[in-house]
């Protein structure tokens, strides 16, 4: 199933790999309640659930439904192939925090935003950590993966602060870490070794550059970059989207997430 998704995912049939995406679901869960909790998974079962969990969580992103049922639980200690886990493990916390907060029209608390920044810069430690034991080939393609560490590292950041909270300090907080974003960007020596990574930072990096007409030239060809390099997957639907939110004036939506719920409802997409 998580194969005929790929494939589909390619063809740009979004109705058909999500729901083969929802079927590798179902097995997956049977498949954990036909073997012994007690067993470890190999390898190959670890990469599987890390696989559709990973998709799972960026799908999620704009579907929004607040009883998602997924856990990155059972590949905490796989390194070797759940490298960015701690990060995607982040945001899929924010989506699922902003998805109940907004359907029961509560409030985020400070503690909770605490605790995701927090689990932010843990995510970053024990990412560099992780970066001196894996086998990259070259120093500068060890230097690229510390950059792309970074990157993630403040999109994460700006996702938190944008969708948690609303105040002058985190405002500014979100506006510093655009700003490291471009810097990381521009310091990667070879953009095609991690070209299908960058998608979820440039949708973020774009988002923050509403009445920016400049940025918004250098979002659009980063991703026309990623999409040559890697293919165009659902990107085209993603830049379509900034776009639209460039194109709003800075008192016509509050936020990205706010023009994705209310006024394009219905505009699923995988943002990877």
């Amino acid at each position: 199933m998580l194969i005929l998704y790929n494939v589909e995912l390619h063809s740009e049939e979004p109705i058909k790999w999500r729901m083969h995406l929802q079927a590798a679901r179902v097995m997956l869960q049977w498949r954990e309640q036909t073997s012994s909790r007690a067993t470890s998974l190999d390898q190959i079962d670890k990469f599987l659930l890390y696989e559709h969990y990973y998709v799972s969580v960026f799908a999620g992103l704009t579907t929004f439904d607040a009883a998602d049922e997924l856990t990155g639980d059972r590949f905490e200690n796989s390194d070797d192939i759940t490298i960015f886990s701690d990060f995607v493990r982040v945001i899929h916390r924010v989506t699922r925090i902003e998805r109940v907060t907004h359907d029961k029209g509560a409030d985020v608390t400070p503690i909770q935003v605490k605790d995701i920044i927090f689990e932010v810069e843990a995510a970053k430690q024990r990412m560099v950590h992780l970066s001196q034991n894996i086998h990259l080939q070259g120093c500068h393609v060890r230097q690229d993966f510390q950059h792309l560490i970074c990157i993630f590292y403040h999109a994460s950041l700006i996702y938190t602060y944008r969708l948690l909270t609303n105040d002058s300090i985190s405002d500014i907080n979100a506006q510093a870490s655009r700003d490291s974003i471009l810097n990381h960007l521009y310091s990667l020596s070879n953009k095609e070794t991690f070209a299908h990574d960058l998608v979820w930072p440039l949708f973020i990096l774009g988002t923050e550059c509403r009445g920016l007409p400049e940025l918004q030239e250098v979002v659009s060809h980063e991703m026309e970059i990623v999409m040559r390099i890697s293919g165009v997957l659902d990107r085209r639907k993603v830049l379509f989207f900034l776009r639209q939110y460039w194109s709003l004036g800075l008192d016509q939506s509050p936020n990205w997430m706010y023009l994705m719920r209310e006024m394009m409802p219905g505009n699923n997409m995988l943002i990877l």
